[in-house]
């Protein structure tokens, strides 16, 4: 054999134990990727991971748990209000329907006071979500997507408004002043912090804000 050949000889050798490898490196790989597959489906299926209901309306917006008996749970979506009081195993209609309630807040101070907002409306209860009227406001708008009330005094409220900014209420939500005109147009969140006079705004992609 020439010295040419020896030497092509040499390279396919090389080329092939090369690709051996390869393919020795690829299916350990796919093992790995089908174990931690089936380590995360089984574990996906764990009790741990199964629902303690299933709601059947068309949205899902807001919750919020009653500050006194916190097996109550009110769920919020844009045709009106639903209710647990068994820790969210089962759910009825609560009394306020065909309205939106995009947004829940029931603050601590006061566990009698509910506010309900979304698309078009802004109202509250008084007596623990048993009856609701709607609150006539000088806010420029009626589209609110965020709104939170301080857990420390019940009156004091925030919203967003739809291309208005963020706004405050220190009577309940009667009268309204701009707090801010910059807020991003996908605010869909308000939370006042641990200290009172914080807010957060959460706007999607936009990120989350503190002021």
């Amino acid at each position: 054999m020439t010295k040419a050949a020896a030497r092509q000889q040499r390279q396919r050798e090389t080329l092939i134990r090369q690709q051996r490898s390869w393919l020795v490196v690829v299916g350990i790989i796919l093992v790995i990727l089908t174990v931690g597959r089936w380590f995360l489906t089984s574990r996906g299926t764990s009790s741990n991971g199964s629902p303690i209901s299933r709601l059947s309306t068309r949205d899902f917006h807001a919750l919020a748990f009653s500050p006194t008996q916190p097996d109550t749970i009110y769920f919020g979506h844009h045709s009106g209000l639903m209710v647990s009081r068994d820790g969210g195993r089962t759910w009825q209609p609560a009394s306020l329907q065909n309205a939106d309630a995009m947004a829940l807040a029931a603050p601590p101070s006061n566990p009698q006071v509910i506010y309900a907002a979304g698309h078009d409306g802004l109202v509250k209860s008084t007596d623990g979500g048993a009856n609701w009227h709607p609150l006539t406001t000088n806010l420029p708008g009626t589209d609110i997507h965020g709104f939170t009330a301080d857990p420390q005094n019940a009156e004091h409220v925030y919203a967003y408004v739809v291309g208005f900014g963020i706004w405050g209420s220190q009577d309940g939500g009667a009268t309204w002043a701009l707090l801010s005109a910059t807020a991003p147009e996908s605010t869909f969140n308000l939370i006042v912090g641990q200290d009172i006079n914080t807010l957060y705004a959460a706007a999607g992609e936009a990120g989350l804000f503190k002021s």
